[in-house]
């Protein structure tokens, strides 16, 4: 009788995780692919994955805006003074509709905002994601990071420039 229950256990887990297995990373790729349209300027893919009902905040910055349009104005000019931007992924969790990615950035910022290139300050750091979903879509995207640090060696950089 043991046998047949551990077996049938063993079927049930194995099937179990199997479903879980197969919709596991569905929520993490279109995270990633949000992030990367929001990241390149792309509006229209953004506003493809995201629900009517979006609610984005920033806190490091103080922002935080609600509903499908108001969003997509906040996202104008996203990475604002940041050049080659690139975003290792350190962690990624998905957990009942809800996206949690951790990554560490290198960016070159335009301290000055002239433009030009020869004065982009290359920085690192670090930051998270948490994009939720509803029905399919994105209905929540958090951007959490040391910002304060940042902020320091954006200002520090610029004090540096003639």
């Amino acid at each position: 009788m043991i046998t047949k229950l551990s077996a049938a256990a063993f079927l049930f887990l194995a099937c179990t995780v199997n479903v879980f297995a197969q919709d596991s990373g569905n929520y993490i790729k279109t995270a990633e692919a949000f992030l990367t349209a929001l990241e390149q300027g792309r509006p229209e893919s953004v506003a493809d994955l995201m629900h009517d009902e979006i609610w984005f905040e920033d806190p490091t910055w103080g922002g935080e805006r609600r509903g499908k349009d108001a969003v997509l104005q906040a996202y104008q000019g996203y990475t604002g003074g940041a050049h080659d931007l690139l975003r290792h992924p350190v962690k990624a969790y998905e957990s009942n509709g809800t996206v949690v990615l951790e990554y560490v950035f290198y960016v070159r910022m335009d301290v000055v905002g002239d433009g030009n290139p020869d004065g982009f300050v290359p920085m690192m750091a670090g930051g998270i994601r948490i994009i939720g979903f509803r029905d399919g879509k994105i209905v929540r995207h958090t951007d959490l990071s040391d910002y304060t640090q940042l902020k320091a060696k954006i200002a520090e950089a610029r004090a540096r420039q003639p």
